[in-house]
């Protein structure tokens, strides 16, 4: 007994240690804001009461592409298909629920469900009605469940290394995925958060050396300090997963669809791309050799041909196009309390 009572003493005093070694206080708000939310970065917040972080760049006449980030990204990820892909079609880009400069929303269990209701709040607001949805990682997740919620909107899918499938071959998360999926402990992950942590998380979800620099590493790790941010991380490693009811719909979808994936994919294994493109009718796949978790970090010039090529193919299509964001929109009418409220940036810093 008493070995025991002082093993855990040990352990007691260890773990505080390594806390007080390693406590991450939250980033300033204000100062992320300045940082990271500069034009072209918008905010809007929804009739429901969402403040949500958001781009619309590229051509405000072309087809609409909604591209959703991955889990602790943000919707900074998507940069270099925006250059490749912005001037023939118009690119919006969100943070979504617990991640970027979204940050935490009320009543969200920061589940795949959660994002789907603030990706359809906020394509109501903007008054997009025929789209294209694609996502990485966890946002290809959303991208699909939200194709088979709200079928009628979408106008193709593109998947790039999206969970949400069989988990085939189970890859070994990052230590922060760990911890933060591990129950009790996982309280840790909410105060502790160190720079290394954050930088082999990236290392190991990339093949190519480059796609690590300072700036992203830096990014990542600031954003995921926003007040709120590391505990949205940690409901949404012990949210509910998706059940084979899903996996049966997809087999049902009748929506083009481009799947993209990393052959050397640590995360979400090939196979699962591979499921995706057998499941879904006349998926086309397309994979990247020598390529990590990010194809449009990784490989953004041939990511981006195989986008275009796949946009291209698409029919012809009557496509609702809303004003250009930060312009005055014209919502059905609402009670005044209910309209999205959309907040200038005039900073071109």
């Amino acid at each position: 007994m008493k070995r025991v009572l002082v093993g855990l003493l040990f352990l007691t005093g260890l773990l505080a240690f390594a806390i007080w070694l390693f406590r991450t206080p939250d980033a300033d708000i204000a100062k992320l804001e300045a940082a990271y939310g500069a034009a072209p970065s918008q905010f809007m917040t929804l009739p429901t009461g969402e403040r949500v972080h958001f781009r619309d760049q590229g051509n405000n006449t072309g087809k609409v592409l909604l591209l959703l980030h991955g889990t602790s990204s943000s919707l900074h990820t998507w940069q270099p298909w925006i250059e490749r892909l912005g001037d023939d079609y118009r690119i919006i880009t969100l943070d979504l629920p617990g991640h970027g400069l979204t940050g935490p929303v009320a009543n969200c269990d920061y589940s795949v469900s959660c994002s789907i209701n603030l990706v359809e709040n906020f394509r109501s607001a903007l008054g997009f009605n025929s789209f294209v949805i694609g996502g990485n990682s966890f946002g290809g997740n959303v991208a699909w469940r939200y194709t088979l919620e709200h079928p009628s909107f979408v106008e193709a899918l593109i998947l790039s290394d999206a969970s949400g499938g069989p988990n085939i071959n189970p890859a070994p998360l990052t230590p922060a995925f760990v911890l933060a999926s591990i129950p009790i402990a996982n309280l840790l992950i909410e105060v502790i958060a160190p720079r290394f942590m954050i930088e082999q998380g990236l290392k190991d979800a990339t093949e190519i050396d480059e796609a690590v620099t300072e700036e992203r590493v830096d990014r990542y790790w600031q954003l995921g300090l926003r007040p709120g941010n590391r505990r949205a991380l940690r409901l949404r490693m012990t949210a509910p997963r998706n059940g084979p009811l899903f996996h049966e719909a997809l087999a049902k979808l009748q929506i083009p669809t481009l799947i993209l994936w990393g052959r050397e994919d640590r995360f979400v294994d090939m196979a699962d791309g591979e499921w995706f493109a057998r499941t879904i009718p006349g998926a086309k796949l397309a994979i990247y050799d020598g390529v990590g978790h990010l194809p449009m970090i990784e490989a953004p010039d041939l990511s981006a041909i195989d986008v275009r090529e796949f946009l291209q193919s698409l029919p012809e299509e009557e496509t609702t196009i809303a004003p250009e964001a930060g312009t005055k929109l014209e919502p059905e009418p609402e009670p005044e309390t209910e309209k999205p409220v959309l907040e200038s940036n005039t900073d071109t810093g």
